[in-house]
């Protein structure tokens, strides 16, 4: 199903793929196995010098990670950009790249977690599409996530995604852009110039290691900026180690139940054993009732 725009081809064998790294330095072992991984699918992967800098807990200082990201962005030859980690680091470059530029040369682009910062960006400020989908040492963790990544940025898509096991907080249907990605993340993106704009979206929503305590103070914190005042529905991901499902949803309800949207949650993408590759930043249809996600054309 057509799902890019004009200015974003799907992937094609041989490819260069590029990888940055613009946020946590990284487990050698790991990102090795996932580079393989990915050549396997085969693409030709790029991974410049910068990627393997450190500064303490991060891939290199601030300015030479966003260097770094500008020019793997604007290398004609690279089709896609993918990370090589999440963890932290993407709110201390936005500031430094230059999205004008960014938006002159669009790119397949994937990632998740952290990388929720640098995704919703290019969203707003860009107008253009990303993925959310693994990262290179996510593929050394599991390479079976490779082959459906490949497929994935390679055009080839299910028009409707049904869920295998649902959970229903608000009943009901929308449609909108979807958006959104790592809680914790939006919720530092929160009262900054990057702050996303949710209006008449449909919001995905996931986290790790989170208590329910602290999901509540999240979601709270969000609703207090007005960030989820003007969305269209939400869409809830796994919530991995975050407590006992049962409080972990009862937070979600008390917190998104009383907003007027559909919420469904038990979509498999996210820091759980199955992270899906989905386009965001693209219309989609939300059905609660149906326990579905429908992508449009655009």
């Amino acid at each position: 199903m057509p799902i890019f725009p004009d200015s974003l081809k799907p992937l094609q064998p041989g490819d260069v793929v590029g990888v940055a790294a613009p946020a946590s330095c990284f487990d050698a072992e790991l990102f090795e196995k996932g580079l393989e991984a990915l050549r396997n699918c085969g693409f030709e992967v790029r991974v410049p010098k910068s990627t393997y800098l450190r500064q303490g807990y991060l891939a290199g200082s601030d300015q030479e990670r966003a260097r770094a990201f500008m020019d793997l962005w604007e290398a004609p030859e690279v089709k896609a950009v993918l990370c090589a980690r999440g963890g932290y680091g993407v709110l201390r470059i936005l500031p430094l790249l230059d999205f004008d530029r960014l938006a002159r040369t669009p790119k397949v682009f994937a990632g998740y977690s952290d990388i929720t910062g640098l995704m919703q960006a290019l969203m707003d400020r860009c107008g253009l599409p990303v993925f959310h989908g693994p990262v290179i040492t996510g593929l050394g963790r599991n390479p079976a996530h490779a082959q459906s990544l490949a497929r994935r940025l390679s055009g080839e898509w299910p028009s409707e995604w049904g869920l295998e096991d649902p959970y229903i907080i608000t009943p009901g249907s929308a449609a909108g852009l979807l958006a959104g990605g790592n809680l914790a993340t939006l919720c530092h993106l929160a009262g900054t110039p990057f702050q996303p704009d949710f209006t008449g979206k449909i919001v995905f929503l996931e986290d790790v290691g989170e208590a329910p305590y602290r999901i509540d103070r999240m979601l709270t914190h969000l609703r207090l900026c007005g960030v989820l005042d003007r969305m269209s529905g939400v869409l809830l991901g796994a919530f991995h180690s975050c407590g006992e499902d049962g409080e972990v949803r009862r937070v979600l309800a008390d917190r998104l139940g009383d907003l007027g949207v559909p919420v469904l949650g038990g979509f498999p993408a996210g820091h759980g054993p199955e992270n899906k590759t989905f386009p965001m930043g693209t219309p989609v249809k939300l059905d609660a009732d149906q326990a579905s996600l429908t992508f449009m054309n655009p």
